[in-house]
């Protein structure tokens, strides 16, 4: 996981008043050490190609030198690249200037280039690295909730600071005020040591990756994997002690950490390169008509993109997309370079490395790998179908995982066990936004804009009729309610977001009950209503003799969202014992528009006289918001009709809370015709 050229050149404004102008600027003393493959393989497997190929790439041609004999096989040489600063990526040519970078390859070339690269990890385990003589860098990474951890992080940190007298050393910023290490005690002890203790925070190893020469580690695979968290991009050599529960990824016994770390500089370190894979989460673009993901990504030639990036990570361990907190199996597509492998029905997919080979994909049925193999490890979690088992891809293979438009459940996406992604099929085709405009004042709030594409214009339209919008409302956190926040707040910026915690971008969370005004007419009365998510609000509204209600994905027309983050009785508490209690002339906003499948559902379980004449308006109208009231709902919603004695047969169960669940569990096994 250690890049050779990961500390080069960098311009630190953060930490200006102590760093040396000319600090980052030395040459790395890189080495080919036939010796160290000598130990292990054996004399047949060292014999080489009578040739090796033509190459743009500065380390390529330092190899095709050794096998000249322009090296010495006996000894090891320092190479220094007098070159860097014509050195793009990796690549030496006039050209790389001019084009910023960009390279337009022969199909020669990139052959050569393939086989290259395949040549040079071979030789990869030759590769040490000494580190400068002076100005060196240190970032210690440990785990600061274990006190025992943090005493031998002091431990370490004394030793360094005394051994070596040009080393700077960087710890978490949450040590510094710690009582177990002390930093003041030990300043007091030797004033030297002040200015050589720095402080380290996620944000600045992000921005400086280039700063550090060296990062030490004390933990278990966990605390690696945080290490290879915080540099995105570059990563530092990084030596990783164990002191945690597992240690695939610690080499190193702390107890020895003296003669490790004296080795490690007067001898070089060996660098041991770990494959990470780098994960683009895509969003659709917005686009009316029906749409097909196999089609898009897999037939595509010469059309505008379906799809824009949203953000990428790179993962050390495994990429995994499950199901979340749905109940069924997610639905997802899986695409190698363009093609179509299969469909997945599971409880989601892991896409490991090498390296993550014995974690999470190994709980998921696959299979070891060494790490030094170039391959892509696809387990399913848990599937559905017998036919898809464990396969191994190529590294140079672009995989695609996708949840089709027609899913009927989102699925979520985790990137080495740390940010959760919410990954949507349905793309915005059935979403519901909504404008409320005070008439009196001309000022508005818009509820749920998840999609800005279609939302500004509107909102463009309505400013230029001299509307004050004034605040933001979401129902609930899920990203197709509060996922386009953000872009709106670029529009309008200031624009309070009114909701629930987790919503994007919230500045407010209302109490349940609590009120508020929209300009001088409308009264707005949040309704606290989790189940969906915990921090789902209903909002009702009044204006004179007029009643509405919001519901997002709590209530639908004759039907109720799904249980994610709740329970049958939050639910049974929020329809019946909440909104239930609003006056029967309330009409209802709900979030979706899942009405027809919604009253076929209901249909199922009782065919009464309401449910028929719900049946008759959906095979008519295509859009049902605001057509409904409350008393409505309790007439056709079998959701809401949990402690009738009709449903109770049907569903087999007697209470409430027991109804509840039975027919959501009937609900989602349901499909509509």
């Amino acid at each position: 996981m250690a890049q050779p050229n990961s500390a080069s050149s960098v311009d630190c404004e953060d930490d200006a008043s102590t760093l040396d102008p000319n600090a980052r600027t030395h040459s790395l003393e890189v080495l080919f050490d036939p010796s160290i493959q000598a130990l292990s393989r054996r004399k047949s497997s060292m014999v080489a190609a009578n040739s090796f190929p033509t190459s743009l790439c500065f380390v390529h041609e330092m190899l095709k030198a050794q096998q000249l004999n322009r090296l010495s096989t006996r000894n090891a040489h320092k190479i220094v690249d007098e070159d860097a600063s014509l050195c793009v990526d990796g690549f030496i040519d006039e050209r790389a200037e001019e084009e910023g970078g960009s390279r337009i390859l022969t199909k020669k070339e990139l052959s050569e280039m393939a086989l290259g690269v395949r040549e040079l990890s071979k030789h990869l385990g030759n590769l040490r690295m000494k580190l400068p003589r002076e100005n060196v860098r240190i970032l210690i990474v440990a785990k600061t909730q274990d006190r025992e951890n943090i005493v031998r992080t002091r431990d370490l940190l004394e030793w360094l600071l005394s051994e070596f007298k040009d080393f700077v050393i960087y710890i978490q910023d949450r040590l510094e005020d710690n009582a177990v290490m002390d930093i003041k005690g030990l300043v007091a002890n030797s004033a030297g040591f002040g200015d050589r203790i720095h402080y380290w925070t996620p944000e600045f190893c992000t921005k400086h990756p280039h700063l550090f020469d060296l990062v030490i580690s004390l933990g278990g695979d966990g605390t690696v994997l945080y290490t290879s968290w915080l540099f995105q991009k570059i990563v530092p050599p990084v030596i990783s002690f164990s002191l945690g529960t597992l240690g695939f990824l610690t080499k190193f016994d702390f107890g020895n950490f003296r003669k490790i770390l004296r080795d490690a500089y007067d001898v070089g370190v060996t660098i041991s390169l770990r494959m990470r894979l780098e994960c683009t989460v895509m969003r659709a673009n917005h686009k009316n008509g029906t749409r097909d993901i196999c089609t898009e990504i897999c037939e595509r030639e010469g059309e505008e993109p379906t799809h824009k990036p949203e953000k990428s990570y790179s993962v050390l361990n495994e990429l995994v997309v499950d199901r979340g907190p749905n109940p069924t199996l997610s639905s997802t597509e899986l695409f190698g370079d363009g093609e179509h492998l299969t469909s997945i029905q599971a409880d989601g997919i892991c896409i490991a490395t090498p390296t993550g080979s014995t974690a999470y994909s190994l709980a998921a049925g696959g299979s070891l790998s060494h790490p030094d193999n170039p391959v892509i490890l696809v387990s399913p979690i848990c599937a559905h179908s017998l036919s898809f088992r464990p396969i191994i891809l190529p590294d140079s293979m672009v995989i695609r995982v996708a949840v089709p438009y027609d899913a009927r459940s989102t699925a979520w996406a985790s990137f080495d066990g740390k940010e959760r992604v919410e990954l949507h099929g349905t793309g915005s085709h059935d979403n519901y936004a909504y404008v409320v405009i005070d008439d009196a004042t001309n000022d508005a709030m818009v509820i749920d804009p998840a999609n800005p594409p279609e939302v500004l214009p509107v909102l463009k339209e309505l400013t230029e009729r001299k509307i004050n919008l004034k605040a933001i409302i979401n129902t609930h956190h899920h990203r197709d309610h509060s996922g386009g926040n953000e872009e709106l707040l670029k529009h309008y910026p200031g624009l309070p977001v009114i909701g629930g915690k987790d919503c994007a971008k919230v500045t407010t969370t209302p109490q349940h009950e609590e009120t508020f005004n929209i300009g001088e007419g409308i009264k707005v009365r949040a309704i606290h209503t989790p189940c969906h998510t915990q921090d789902s609000i209903c909002f009702y509204m009044e204006d004179g003799s007029h009643r509405v209600v919001f519901t997002g994905d709590t209530l639908f027309i004759a039907g109720c969202g799904r249980f994610f983050e709740g329970t049958a009785e939050e639910m049974h508490e929020a329809l019946n014992n909440r909104l239930a209690k609003l006056p029967g002339d309330t009409k209802v906003y709900p979030g979706h528009e899942y009405t027809k499948s919604n009253v076929q559902f209901g249909q199922s379980i009782i065919d009464s006289a309401w449910i028929q004449k719900l049946v008759k308006f959906c095979s008519e109208n295509t859009e049902t918001q605001g057509k409904f009231t409350i008393e409505d709902e309790l007439r056709h919603n079998v959701f809401m009709k949990v402690e009738e004695p009709e449903i109770q047969q049907a569903t087999g169960e007697v209470g409430a809370a027991e109804v509840m669940q039975k027919l959501r569990d009937l609900k989602n096994s349901f499909k509509s015709k």
